[in-house]
């Protein structure tokens, strides 16, 4: 089916714009009443006429989301320098690969700086957990899974380790996502793994914390936040295409990962392509006509999207996008969504519209929650804000046992922070010890990390870490007793 090429409108909105804001407009935003009658100080607020007024009569959720984002900016060169240089010192100190080339430089008379593109060297993230190979056979039920939860770790990383990663399957990659090709299984499957939050990316903090929201009558209301980070366009719309002619960044960028994709030679060596500044404006788009050209070449090929944090958002939006495109030739080849600690994306209408189309084309949805993980607890899902979780969920806790939830999750995260807090702190204990007897499954910084979550409040965060969510698809079980 050709799609149309028309632009469908927006519907209401409500945005939190924070470039022009100061602190002092944090306490305007508090104490004001002016925004509760629609006044707009300095266009760090704008919403639609009809909007609910629920969201401007709690002006602590406003001012907290300004806050923290106005932070975000404040520190963002800072925040990324210190960023930078906690991921050369755990390099050094963690990657035996990268000590020995330094003191092989030091050796030599040369001088040891770190080559941060290099195919040994790796994120914070990598630092955690070093593993790449799947260590299960295609027909076992945990495969795909599994390659998801590698791939949404893996695309963390830069091109050439990304590179080495994938070997002889054929890949690509933007500052979105990465693609490629896992021909081990029998029909064979394309893997499109959408980059999440990058520990030290004031920006994409920014995004996370960002309240604003978007409403499209075909869909529902959906994180404003997000649709930018996929390529929403300008006039906040999603026209059919884009005039690529006119953006020679993006046409380049389709063009090298066509011919990368897409060349003659049927087995090529794997290559990344790393997009340029302004092209994240386009990702949706990109990614879109590489899947099309990859798909058309076998039509038994299916597609596998997936992601981790930020990237389990965008996972979701990616199809919907392209059912709001009616791109029904691409949905019909999508097989499943695995999201890993994925933050709730939109309202229940879009939880409707979702399962309708994944019912649709026969889309297996499932999302994995770790533990105490704070990120699939947020944006909240009270009556103010009205975000809501969809579809299967399977909550595993520390000893990776699980059971499958329907919808959101039900519990007081927030409510009993003394309890929650002390819950963490003796899971990050206990998961120290076992890292301990089981080192496989925990990484050395890692269990300095949980070490000093025992004594400060942000296991949160720790649970967040891609290893336990590879450590729960791949070891993960029900608990005794609970079987069906």
């Amino acid at each position: 089916m050709e799609p149309n090429t028309t632009t469908k409108g927006k519907g209401k909105y409500f945005k939190v714009d924070i470039n022009e804001a100061s602190v002092l407009d944090i306490f305007s935003i508090y104490f004001s009443k002016k925004i509760v009658r629609g006044t707009r100080e300095r266009n760090i607020i704008s919403f639609h006429p009809n909007v609910n007024k629920k969201i401007l009569e709690r002006p602590g959720i406003l001012s907290a989301s300004v806050l923290v984002q106005l932070c975000f900016k404040l520190i963002e060169q800072l925040f990324s320098g210190v960023g930078s240089r906690f991921e050369d010192l755990i390099n050094i100190m963690f990657n035996d690969n990268i000590f020995t080339q330094l003191l092989i430089n030091k050796l030599q008379g040369k001088l040891p700086v770190l080559d941060k593109e290099s195919e040994s060297y790796v994120s914070a993230i990598g630092c955690l957990d070093k593993r790449v190979d799947l260590d299960i056979n295609p027909d076992n039920s945990k495969y795909f899974p599994l390659l998801s939860a590698l791939a949404s770790k893996v695309v963390y990383e830069n091109k050439n380790f990304v590179k080495a990663a994938v070997e002889d399957d054929h890949g690509s990659n933007t500052t979105q996502a990465m693609i490629f090709h896992d021909k081990h299984a029998n029909p064979d499957r394309i893997i499109v793994a959408f980059r999440g939050t990058e520990p030290f990316d004031a920006n994409a903090w920014c995004t996370d914390f960002d309240i604003s929201w978007l409403s499209f009558p075909e869909f529902g209301k959906i994180h404003y936040g997000f649709m930018k980070a996929l390529g929403l366009q300008e006039g906040d719309s999603w026209p059919q295409h884009i005039d690529n002619d006119d953006n020679p960044h993006c046409q380049s960028m389709i063009e090298k990962l066509s011919s990368l994709c897409c060349g003659k030679d049927e087995q090529p060596l794997p290559e990344i392509v790393q997009a340029k500044e302004g092209q994240n404006l386009y990702a949706y788009y990109t990614i879109r006509k590489v899947l099309r050209k990859m798909l058309n070449k076998n039509t038994k090929t299916k597609f596998i999207v997936t992601g981790h944090s930020l990237g389990g958002a965008l996972a979701v939006l990616f199809p919907a996008v392209l059912a709001f495109h009616n791109e029904d030739s691409i949905l019909e080849k999508l097989e499943a969504v695995y999201t890993f600690g994925q933050p709730r994306v939109g309202n229940s209408s879009f939880g409707r519209y979702m399962k309708k189309k994944f019912k649709e084309f026969g889309v297996t949805y499932n999302r994995y929650v770790y533990n105490n993980d704070i990120v699939p607890r947020v944006p909240l899902d009270n009556s103010v804000l009205m975000f809501r979780h969809f579809g299967n969920c399977f909550l595993y806790d520390s000893h990776y046992f699980y059971k499958e939830i329907t919808g959101h999750l039900h519990e007081h995260y927030f409510m009993r922070l003394l309890f929650t807090y002390m819950k963490m702190s003796w899971d990050a204990f206990r998961k120290m010890a076992e890292g301990l007897r089981r080192p496989k499954r925990e990484s050395l910084p890692l269990l300095v990390i949980r070490f000093a979550a025992i004594w400060f409040p942000w296991s949160a965060f720790v649970d967040h870490n891609p290893q336990d969510y590879i450590n729960s698809v791949r070891f993960g079980r029900v608990r005794p007793g609970e079987e069906n």
